[in-house]
């Protein structure tokens, strides 16, 4: 992104309003400011409302809030995930592999990301096992929180807050998912987290929150 147009957000992220002449950077040609800030209107970054002035869009808004206020651009933040849970009558836990970095091809829990149009973390819970079975789960039940940091020679990897659920899932191993014994677990390269959040879920009846640091 242009410096300029950097600076047009960052005088709008500390203000409701702003008039033209506010947001211009010191010594910048007018009509170059003013290219830049057509830029930003046309990509709906800022809204120019009469009367009142420049605003930042709700696509701005949430530009802004993932940048940090001092430098002014993209802030590493923790993942928010939700995992579920999802064990047979045969003692069997449903696990996939991860398809992309970091720890590819290790076995997790079934995953991912919330998205900004999830109602909920249930609803994004459920936007999940889509990917594995068009079955709905059955006996949904959110069990917890847990937040990990994983660390490679001390460097911080990932830093990860999992809302955990327990589901019936009829998968019918179709793909690269499989149902595992539980007595196998030990066996298998299980990406970092997913032993502990296997375990969390079965000491807990309650809902519950767990913290802990993984060096891989």
């Amino acid at each position: 992104m242009h410096y300029i147009q950097k600076h047009i957000l960052k005088v709008l992220s500390f203000h409701k309003w702003a008039r033209f002449r506010d947001m211009k950077p010191r010594n910048t040609d007018s009509n170059l400011y003013n290219y830049h800030l057509k830029v930003l209107i046309r990509e709906k970054m800022v809204e120019k409302v009469e009367g009142k002035g420049y605003r930042l869009s709700p696509s701005g808004l949430r530009f802004v809030d993932h940048v940090s206020s001092e430098k002014f651009v993209p802030r590493p933040q923790p993942k928010i995930l939700t995992k579920t849970v999802s064990i047979n009558e045969q003692g069997e836990i449903l696990l996939w592999p991860k398809y992309r970095q970091p720890f590819i091809d290790r076995w997790s829990l079934p995953s991912g990301k919330m998205h900004y149009d999830d109602d909920n973390v249930e609803a994004a819970m459920r936007r999940e096992i889509t990917y594995l079975t068009p079955e709905r789960p059955s006996d949904v039940r959110h069990r917890g929180v847990v937040e990990y940091k994983i660390f490679i020679n001390r460097e911080l990897i990932t830093h990860t807050i999992a809302h955990l659920f327990s589901a019936n899932i009829a998968y019918n191993g179709e793909g690269r998912s499989r149902y595992v014994p539980l007595k196998e677990l030990e066996e298998l390269k299980l990406s970092p987290g997913t032993k502990e959040c296997i375990q969390d879920v079965l000491a807990h009846e309650d809902f519950f929150f767990a913290s802990y640091d993984i060096d891989y």
